[in-house]
């Protein structure tokens, strides 16, 4: 719980700040927020690609620190790892 208090909720405060300015750059925003909140950064995995070559689907995992995880697909790897920093900070925004 103290762990929580002192490193969990403090971050969800700012996130739930992030989100609802509509930052169009979700990647930039969450390291911008592990940084300031002396997290490690998040990272970023491909976990499949589907679909035909000329029509990928990529489905990325975002993960910040171990309990934080999230994932998205997109016609591209940048998109997917969009989608899916969106859904940590969507998160965290939830626990404020």
């Amino acid at each position: 719980r103290e762990f929580v208090e002192a490193h969990v909720l403090p971050v969800a405060a700012d996130a739930d700040r992030l989100v609802a300015m509509e930052i169009p750059d979700y990647k930039s925003a969450l390291k911008e927020l592990a940084q300031s909140s002396r997290l490690p950064p998040p990272k970023y995995v491909i976990v499949s690609e589907t679909g035909p070559e000329h029509a990928k689907i990529f489905t990325v995992e975002a993960r910040l620190g171990r309990e934080l995880i999230s994932q998205a697909d997109g016609t591209s790897k940048k998109a997917a790892e969009q989608g899916a920093a969106r859904g940590i900070l969507e998160r965290l925004r939830s626990l404020a």
